[in-house]
């Protein structure tokens, strides 16, 4: 599956309530492996996981 049908999926799935959001999270992590985009793969491990203390958090 390419990056643009993820991106579609990750779209429907997270307009309905069935889906939970760390399931939303780790197919976003798919799409930003796949796409070589560290800064989102940190982003979605800080979001899963925490934050780490001098991390700073977005708004």
């Amino acid at each position: 599956m390419g990056c643009m049908s993820k991106l579609s999926e990750i779209i429907d799935a997270a307009t309905t309530d069935s889906v939970p959001f760390s399931a939303l999270l780790r197919m976003a992590k798919v799409v930003a492996a796949r796409m070589a985009t560290p800064p989102l793969i940190d982003w979605v491990d800080n979001e899963l996981g925490g934050y780490p203390g001098d991390a700073e958090v977005p708004d």
